[in-house]
């Protein structure tokens, strides 16, 4: 067990603390308090400065920590760190700065975006569906650049195809219609992973090209995870997880919306 925990660490150490990108968020957050202090006509929910400062560390977490390197360990792993980049971020980063973005979008107009929140939903299903290929996912694992521009464009497009269930300017039932679309166009990427693993009993491709970088062992792997991880077990979970993760960011963004009085029913 102890030397388990020894070899975690030093993948853990190996991987160092994304310093640049933590500089960013500071900024970035350190701007979200000047503003909703100095623009009066901002009413602010206690709760926003937290849900903004939650998204913000759990993004954080999941891309510039070491943390993010562990979720290559597993298939299973590596889906849950996609589901909550994708699924939980979004809406917590929307439901923190709703009222700046709300203020905000009576310069800019964020609901007449030339791109709509349906079509942001289905690129953005279209996009994740094709990352998960093998042909891809091995093109962009030997391709740091273009991978995080596509991970940084699948941000994006999360962050505006989760805006209608956040914001104001839609009723209660069409939200409740757009977050069961989204379920439908989200569903093939978890089909596909679970179909793949009863075809097929090796292991995932994209596996295999994602760890390739981070020079970990076979022996390290195995002793590192149960058994039942990097199989086609593990292909199954991962297809369950971010269903159920996906379900999860829905009913949470519901659960969280501090805007309820304002709400058009």
């Amino acid at each position: 067990m102890r030397a388990l925990l020894f070899e975690v660490m030093l993948l853990i150490e190996e991987n160092v603390w994304n310093i640049p990108l933590l500089i960013c968020f500071l900024i970035l957050f350190g701007l979200y308090l000047f503003f909703i202090t100095k623009i009066k006509s901002i009413t602010i929910n206690p709760k926003q400065p937290i849900l903004f400062l939650i998204g913000l560390s759990l993004l954080y977490l999941s891309t510039g920590s070491p943390l993010a390197t562990l979720s290559h360990l597993s298939f299973s792993t590596h889906m849950l760190q996609m589901s909550v980049q994708y699924f939980i971020i979004p809406p917590l980063l929307l439901l923190g700065g709703f009222s700046l973005i709300s203020y905000t979008s009576k310069i800019i107009k964020i609901n007449n975006f030339p791109l709509a929140p349906k079509a942001s939903l289905v690129i953005f299903a279209g996009l994740f569906l094709v990352y998960h290929l093998p042909i891809t996912s091995y093109f962009l694992s030997q391709n740091s650049t273009v991978q995080n521009i596509y991970m940084t464009l699948l941000l994006i497009f999360s962050l505006r195809m989760w805006w209608p269930i956040i914001s104001t300017f839609y009723t209660k039932q069409e939200k409740k219609s757009y977050a069961l679309l989204s379920a439908i166009l989200i569903s093939p990427a978890c089909l596909m992973f679970i179909l793949y693993a009863l075809i097929d009993e090796t292991q995932n491709p994209f596996l295999n090209h994602s760890i390739a970088h981070l020079c970990v062992s076979p022996q390290f792997m195995s002793h590192l995870l149960p058994s039942i991880f990097n199989t086609k077990y593990d292909q199954m979970i991962a297809g369950t997880l971010m269903l159920g993760v996906h379900k999860l960011g829905i009913m949470l963004t519901f659960l969280l919306r501090y805007h309820d009085k304002v709400e058009k029913e």
